[in-house]
């Protein structure tokens, strides 16, 4: 190996000391990221307890034969219809079958089987949705919206919790 300038192993450890700094904040970012993900899991899951309350409050008063349990399936999805969070949040209710329940920006889903649709990635949505919403706990699903206008839509995450009667997401 041939021996090596003053300069050179200087410029050489300038080198490495950038590439280690490239790569902390790489890493840095990459954290951020995940950490950003996780508080968006978090508050996902703690609107979606929300709603389950409410559905169990509805429950609840059927009961108790203060209405009949069709009042309170109704009362569930018309509380549910005008809850919002964040600038653009909403819920929406689909069936088993990823049949549309409830959805209160596009009403012209519901009582509509969606479970053909894709989203531009070729994700089957709400059969995922149905899948994640299942499982002890419920579950988060990734997809990416149709937006106009926007070459990389980024990917959302929803989270979907599902009993036997319907899939809150």
């Amino acid at each position: 190996m041939r021996k090596m300038s003053l300069n050179q192993k200087l410029g050489s450890m300038v080198a490495v000391l950038w590439v280690g700094l490239i790569l902390i904040a790489i890493a840095g970012v990459w954290r951020y990221h995940e950490s950003l993900l996780q508080d968006r899991r978090d508050q996902l899951k703690s609107l979606v307890q929300q709603g389950e309350s409410v559905a169990k409050h509805y429950y609840a008063l059927s009961q108790q034969h203060v209405m009949t349990e069709e009042e309170a399936k109704k009362q569930t999805l018309e509380t549910l219809k005008v809850m919002r969070y964040g600038q653009d949040g909403y819920f929406s209710i689909n069936d088993s079958k990823s049949v549309m329940l409830m959805h209160p920006i596009k009403p012209q889903l519901i009582g509509k089987d969606l479970s053909n649709f894709t989203d531009p990635a070729g994700n089957h949505l709400f059969l995922d949705i149905v899948k994640v919403g299942s499982q002890e706990g419920g579950g988060f699903t990734n997809y990416l919206p149709r937006v106009a206008n926007l070459v990389q839509p980024p990917f959302l995450v929803k989270l979907a919790q599902c009993t036997t009667e319907f899939c809150m997401t």
